[in-house]
Parts: C-alpha cells; sequence; structure tokens
C-alpha cells in the first residue's frame, strides 16, 4: 500500500515532470510509474538495507520517509530530476527499454548510477555518458542480473555495483 502523506506527493508530482513524461510516456492508470520512481529513491537512499521481497523493501522505505524524516523532499527531488534530466538528453525515450517496454530493474540501477556520477561532481561530456548507458546494457551479466531473480538480494547487489561502476569509469 502506498503510504498518504507529503512523501506520496513528491512521488505524484514527479509523475508529470516533462523529462519523466517523455521518457515514461502518459500516467500510469496501475501506479506503475509511481513505484518506478520510488525504487529509484529507496535504492539510492536506503540500498544498503535492501532485503527481498521488494516490495515490503519499498514499503519500508516509504513509511520510514513519509514525512521526510530520512531524506529531504529537497534531496529527493534534485536527484530525480538531474538523474532524469540527463537520461532524457543523452537517450530520449528508449531510455530502460532493453526490449520494449521500460525494464524497472534497468531503470532503478541506471538511476542510481546516473546521480552517483552527478554526486560525484566529476566532469562529463554526453558522448561519454551515452557510450557508458549502452556499454552497460551490452554487458551479459548486467543484463542477467536485471532480467533474472530480480529481487534476490545478490543479485540487486550485481545490478546496482556494475551500474555505479560502469557510470564511474567515464
Amino acid at each position: 500500500s502506498i503510504y498518504r502523506g507529503p512523501f506520496y506527493s513528491l512521488i505524484s508530482e514527479l509523475c508529470v515532470y516533462p523529462s519523466w513524461m517523455e521518457i515514461y510516456g502518459n500516467k500510469s492508470k496501475r501506479l506503475k510509474d509511481q513505484e518506478l520512481i520510488l525504487r529509484f529513491f529507496a535504492f539510492f537512499f536506503y540500498r544498503n538495507n535492501y532485503t527481498k521481497p521488494m516490495k515490503e523493501f519499498l514499503n519500508k522505505f516509504m513509511s520510514k520517509n513519509r514525512d521526510f524524516k530520512i531524506v529531504s523532499r529537497n534531496d529527493m527531488e534534485t536527484a530525480f530530476k538531474t538523474s532524469i534530466d540527463l537520461i532524457n538528453e543523452a537517450i530520449g525515450k528508449k531510455a530502460f527499454r532493453p526490449e520494449r517496454g521500460i525494464n524497472a530493474s534497468v531503470f532503478d540501477s541506471i538511476m542510481v548510477g546516473t546521480y552517483e556520477l552527478i554526486k560525484s561532481k566529476k566532469i562529463f561530456n554526453i558522448e561519454n555518458y551515452k557510450k557508458a548507458y549502452f556499454d552497460l546494457l551490452n554487458d551479459k551479466d548486467y543484463i542477467k542480473s536485471a532480467q533474472d531473480g530480480t529481487s534476490d538480494e545478490k543479485t540487486v547487489h550485481i545490478r546496482f555495483n556494475t551500474a555505479i561502476k560502469v557510470f564511474s569509469e567515464i
């Protein structure tokens, strides 16, 4: 269940953020868009606490941060907007889609890897970012970690470490 409150309001607002809508498309009736944004926040700010099942992990983070007690609204908004703006500029509509639809595991790990890069204040150009993105999608172990047993702790660990490493090496 999604916890009503300030955190939920932020996620709702971010669902209509222009860069996100360009990539995601129209708002989801089944709240898939909100779940993806929550996944990014939970995995960026609370990843070390991850244990499956995924739904429980997401609910726990949402409940603990309902009133921004763990992470401020500003920090979350900045994390999401700067990451999704960069990805939209570099990759556009095809982002997070190794096949047809958005892959949630590709989404959460690329968003986290991207924001780790942004936070590092490293100077990079968009071409290098693009290359790193496509290198990641061509990495067989990474793709396997984004398609099989995606909520398994070991798989989650591999997925995030690989994405963070690829972007940190730009």
